[in-house]
């Protein structure tokens, strides 16, 4: 049964939700910046498949692709957002905790400055090729402060977002905006 934060009345339009955070519900999602919601959530919230979503408990925030719920296990508890340990710690949210959940757009990045999180013994100057970073960001929102974990090998590199360049040089955000990664996108990594 549903603790009464979690009581969502679906029948209106809502600009935000309350939902409970729990685990990611498939393996595949893990590290990629998902979202997953009933589709009653996304119907509320007017969001379809693949738009993003702010997942935000003041005064920390950070952004999901929103997906649907799949299987009727998931689907136990409608009033959920299933995400990933690296999401919840980029929201600063546990297991349990309620957040707000908000439809939001992302802006194409120009320039995106990262540093590196991940000890890396067997070459501290290691160059990772833009073009990988580019197909490995590629549809994870990311902003400024979050941690990102790009597949590397076997293990994953980490990397915390430090700053980011919108294309549209008249945008200016308070680091808090929601970022896509281009194919145009450059990054810059500090050691």
């Amino acid at each position: 049964m549903p603790r009464l934060e979690q009581q969502v009345i679906f029948n209106d339009i809502a600009t935000t939700l309350k939902l409970e955070v729990g685990e990611a519900y498939d393996r595949k999602d893990v590290e990629k910046g998902i979202a997953r919601v009933d589709y009653d959530v996304m119907r509320s919230l007017e969001i379809r498949i693949g738009d993003l979503v702010e997942i935000s408990r003041n005064p920390n925030a950070t952004t999901a692709m929103c997906m649907p719920l799949e299987s009727a296990r998931e689907k136990e508890n409608k009033y959920v957002v299933g995400i990933d340990r690296l999401t919840r710690y980029n929201a600063r949210v546990a297991i349990g905790e309620f957040v707000n959940i908000s439809k939001t757009n992302g802006i194409a990045a120009d320039k995106i400055t990262m540093k590196r999180l991940t000890a890396m013994s067997f070459s501290k100057s290691l160059a990772i090729d833009e073009r990988y970073l580019r197909d490995a960001l590629t549809n994870v929102p990311i902003r400024p402060m979050d941690v990102v974990v790009i597949p590397y090998f076997k293990i994953g590199l980490a990397f915390t977002v430090i700053d980011i360049i919108p294309f549209n040089s008249n945008y200016s955000y308070v680091g808090s905006g929601a970022f896509t990664v281009s194919t145009n996108t450059t990054f810059e990594i500090i050691c």
